[in-house]
């Protein structure tokens, strides 16, 4: 098996972040990707975001994240609104949203051009499908694990 560092151009590794579409998964993946940016190993940040979520943070970003490195792209909406999803009190149409639809758009973006090459996706653990894209596609992946504050304490 060959290693990261084979796997990468010398001018730097491309890092795809794939946030959990939620509140609580998404400001720690972002923090994640900031943290990222002064690295000289890492020429490119992207995070991947539904559309409704872009809309929604695009202009929140903390400024660390106002670096060239990073960049936002969007898959399209194909989740229940975040507006309305309140409504489903068992949220199985989200979840079951999240399981099967998010797959097809996330992997198509991971084969545009812009995204080429793609070292490594760090994404949320409550996607269980990544893991099947970066064995589909050979890139690497790195599952990331918000806890709260109690529970790190």
């Amino acid at each position: 098996m060959e290693t990261i560092d084979q796997l990468n151009p010398p001018s730097g590794r491309h890092v795809v972040a794939m946030p959990f579409p939620g509140r609580g998964h998404i400001n720690p993946m972002i923090n994640l990707c900031t943290l990222l940016i002064p690295s000289p190993k890492i020429s490119t940040i992207t995070l991947i975001l539904t559309e409704e979520w872009l809309a929604l943070v695009s202009h929140h970003l903390p400024p660390a994240a106002a670096s060239p490195k990073l960049r936002l792209r969007s898959i399209p909406n194909v989740l229940p609104s975040e507006r309305t999803r309140g409504a489903d009190f068992s949220g199985f149409s989200f979840y079951r949203a999240v399981d099967v639809e998010m797959e097809a758009p996330f992997e198509e973006l991971l084969l545009t051009d812009d995204l080429l090459p793609v070292s490594c996706i760090v994404y949320d653990v409550f996607l269980r499908w990544v893991p099947g894209v970066g064995s589909r596609r050979n890139i690497p992946d790195f599952n990331q694990l918000e806890t709260t504050e109690e529970l790190s304490s």
